[in-house]
């Protein structure tokens, strides 16, 4: 079985397409509902029954949360460990495409964790700075040669799962590369699409650009 974990957060109009998408390729698809004040958490459990699918609702806000909840819930509460094979996580946004997972599953024919390499020529240009930024210290500072580093389309093989400590924050991304290539996995790149509906405000992109950067070296020093 693979399954895809889908951190949402306000995501009503795409949520259903998402899972819609995932369950048509044979990926077993949990919903984490993270806090949202719509409607995705109705929309996402009504299709429980139809399309046999897992949705959860939780209070606390952020991706590595969300994150935490679906990794426990694999691992611990419903599928016994011979069950799963491949584990995928992919936003509620349609930012990329569940249609391109299969991209990444194949990839782990050669790899234990595979993280989408995005065409930046569909990623606004603020943003293709800020990754700029990012692949260029993480690779020069851990001896590694990605394309992307940030991309939150990510597959991994379930031991690699089960031995992450997913951290809190939008750097949970990150955290769990540098974990997989500490613990000796392989960590590859593979060519997706991706769709950038909005744009964060220069403000938050900036705090967001700085903050992931400082992260990347201070997990370097290990301080």
């Amino acid at each position: 079985m693979n399954i895809a974990v889908i951190p949402a957060y306000n995501e009503e109009k795409t949520i259903e397409e998402v899972v819609t998408r995932c369950k048509k390729i044979n990926i077993f698809p949990i919903v984490i509902d993270d806090g949202s004040t719509d409607d995705t958490y109705k929309i996402a459990n009504g299709l429980t029954k139809t399309l046999r699918t897992y949705c959860y609702k939780h209070e606390i806000k952020g991706k590595g949360e969300a994150l935490k909840v679906g990794f426990k819930y694999i691992d611990v509460l419903y599928f016994m460990p011979d069950d799963v094979k491949f584990i995928v996580v992919i936003d509620g946004d349609l930012q990329y495409d569940p249609f391109e997972i299969p991209k990444l599953i194949e990839a782990l024919k050669t790899a234990d964790y595979v993280i989408g390499q995005r065409d930046w020529s569909q990623v606004p240009f603020r943003h293709r700075l800020g990754n700029y930024l990012w692949v260029k210290t993480f690779n020069l500072l851990f001896g590694t040669n990605l394309k992307d580093t940030n991309c939150g389309f990510i597959a991994m093989r379930a031991e690699v799962m089960r031995r992450l400590n997913v951290s809190s924050g939008y750097i949970v991304d990150n955290d769990m590369l540098m974990q997989a290539l500490e613990m000796g996995f392989v960590v590859k790149n593979t060519p997706i699409s991706v769709k950038y509906n909005d744009k964060r405000n220069l403000f938050s992109g900036t705090r967001m650009v700085m903050g992931i950067f400082i992260f990347i070296i201070r997990r370097w020093l290990n301080i």
